[in-house]
């Protein structure tokens, strides 16, 4: 019958084209992506943390800074939305396919460190008088609990805190806090004392980093030595800056003017030598009217650990998370896999039985059965939809999957 042709039209154009072609698409693939490559001239990368870098003495390594984040709130901002300390130039930097991944905002940060040169008090910047909109700001990061995440060559930094017994404990996840409340009152972490752990490799002149671990503090700062300092303001460093023109010259923010005047005075908050580095003075609360002085310490230390084993403490907490809870994590996984896998091949079964049924259910021939129903979907094509071209059927296989290859090495 008319109808039956005409069905019979339909299913041969489409079993003609999973065949045809996926071998026209394979072919085009190949012979454009082959037509752009240049045989005489290759170039080679490397993926960020995969291979170890070697640093020399006194090499600068700059600190890179990633999203805010929050346990409690759960929603990661981006760093430089805030009042801090930020270089001249602010561009995102991609390191990794498992920070795209993430959603990290990656950045480069004013911290700058010098391979085994250990610093002490190092001035960052200066705010400007904080007002009532950076408060607001700064309040809403401490009361939500909010992480800063530094990166250095890579590695997350670890957080150091002290417990009451006067103990370093080191977190390796999350980072480390804005700042703290107490009695209802936001102090600020301005001064960061930056641990990091070096490994000299056997038979190289170079150095790798190892660890990476920051320790916060809250200090209010003052400008000059001894507890009060030398009374001198924010204003009164601008006005200096203003008549400096050696200040001015290769500065381009107001942080970076101040800075060099800011090192001539000292700041009282900070004590003791370069290697062992000490603080004074009490904690610097958020208050309208007052400037914010940004400081940092670098303590260099070598070590044993070996730059392939330099994870390992991420993986279990600095040795106190037992291996067993991964393992949960993963029989969990393979659980909940499970029980997917049933309910799924459970309805898919229900559904062709039911199919089944009403074939069988009455005996009718080849023409009837078309007349009295009208097939539609996968159904039309289930038994040619995997059919192999007539002509050279490996050479689809071969030109589909060199051609996804060479698509994804140009793209990626």
């Amino acid at each position: 019958s008319l109808q039956a042709l005409s069905t019979t039209v339909r299913i041969d154009k489409m079993l003609f084209i999973p065949s045809v072609n996926l071998y026209m698409v394979g072919a085009a693939t190949y012979f454009t992506l082959v037509s752009f490559i240049r045989f005489d001239h290759v170039e080679a990368f490397y993926v960020p943390g995969i291979t170890a870098v070697d640093y020399s003495e006194g090499a600068k390594i700059m600190v890179k800074v990633s999203s805010l984040t929050s346990v409690k709130t759960q929603i990661p901002v981006d760093y430089y939305r805030f009042p801090f300390c930020r270089p001249t130039n602010v561009h995102r930097v991609r390191e990794s396919l498992g920070e795209l991944l993430a959603g990290e905002k990656v950045a480069p940060s004013p911290y700058i460190v010098e391979m085994k040169k250990n610093t002490t008090c190092k001035v960052l910047c200066a705010s400007e008088l904080l007002n009532d909109k950076h408060i607001q700001k700064l309040s809403h990061l401490i009361e939500s609990m909010y992480h800063h995440n530094f990166i250095l060559d890579n590695l997350p930094s670890a957080s150091v805190s002290e417990t009451q017994d006067h103990k370093k404990l080191s977190h390796y996840a999350g980072g480390f806090p804005v700042g703290y409340d107490d009695n209802n009152k936001k102090y600020l972490y301005n001064h960061l004392r930056l641990f990091i752990d070096y490994h000299q490799h056997d038979g190289s002149n170079g150095y790798r980093i190892v660890k990476f671990s920051i320790e916060p503090f809250s200090i209010h700062h003052r400008i000059g030595s001894g507890n009060y300092g030398n009374g001198k303001g924010i204003e009164d460093l601008k006005e200096e800056a203003r008549k400096s023109k050696a200040t001015w010259e290769g500065k381009k923010t107001f942080s970076d003017k101040v800075s060099d005047i800011i090192e001539e005075n000292g700041l009282s908050g900070c004590v003791g030598t370069a290697d062992e580095p000490k603080i004074m003075g009490p904690p610097l609360e958020l208050d309208e009217g007052h400037a914010i002085f940004y400081s940092y310490d670098v303590i260099w230390k070598k070590s044993e650990v070996q730059w392939a084993t330099r994870w390992d403490v991420y993986l279990t907490e600095g040795h106190r998370v037992p291996p067993i809870i991964h393992w949960s994590a993963i029989i969990n996984s393979f659980i909940v896999l499970i029980i997917l896998t049933v309910m799924l091949g459970a309805i898919l079964v229900r559904n062709l039985r039911r199919d089944i049924a009403g074939y069988n259910a009455v005996r009718l021939t080849d023409e009837e059965r078309m007349d009295e129903t009208e097939e539609s979907g996968w159904k039309l094509v289930h038994g040619d939809v995997f059919r192999p071209p007539k002509f050279a059927p490996m050479m689809l296989g071969v030109l589909a999957g060199t051609g996804a290859q060479l698509l994804l090495t140009a793209v990626f």
